[in-house]
């Protein structure tokens, strides 16, 4: 596997997207933080392929990343699609300044359902607030 990977270059992209993978359940060794227990998986956009996968969820495997890459390429990155992991947030913004951060796709859809149900029970518990003091009143 190493062999293999020595003369990988990572590809140049200008549009990214990093995300977590649950690697396994288990524990390694006792004490294991479940940061470990997940892969970070970089992604370009633009060709739909993994570009780069690291060990962990944290700000340190995304600035590992942007390490191998060089100011150079962090300089060209214009976008970069991510959850709302804080780590790859203060990364991006450490190493891209100028890259736009934005919300993927999935995440966008988990919060529209989160607010469409906080709405719609929070309307009904209001029109069943209105019924109950409508009958009072009368």
């Amino acid at each position: 596997m190493v062999a293999m990977l020595q003369h990988y270059k990572i590809p140049k992209a200008k549009k990214l997207s990093v995300d977590e993978v649950y690697a396994r359940k288990r524990s390694r060794f006792y004490g294991e933080s479940t940061e470990k227990k997940f892969f970070t998986v970089i992604t370009d956009v633009e060709t739909r392929k993994v570009i780069w996968v690291n060990d962990g969820r944290s700000k340190e495997a995304l600035d590992q990343f942007y390490r191998i890459i060089g100011k150079e390429a962090c300089a060209n990155i214009e976008v970069f699609a991510m959850d709302q992991f804080d780590g790859y947030r203060a990364s991006t913004e450490e190493h891209c300044p100028q890259a736009s951060v934005v919300l993927d796709r999935f995440h966008i859809r988990l919060f529209q359902n989160f607010l469409g149900e906080f709405f719609f029970v929070g309307l009904r518990k209001l029109c069943e607030f209105f019924q109950l003091f409508h009958e009072c009143r009368t």
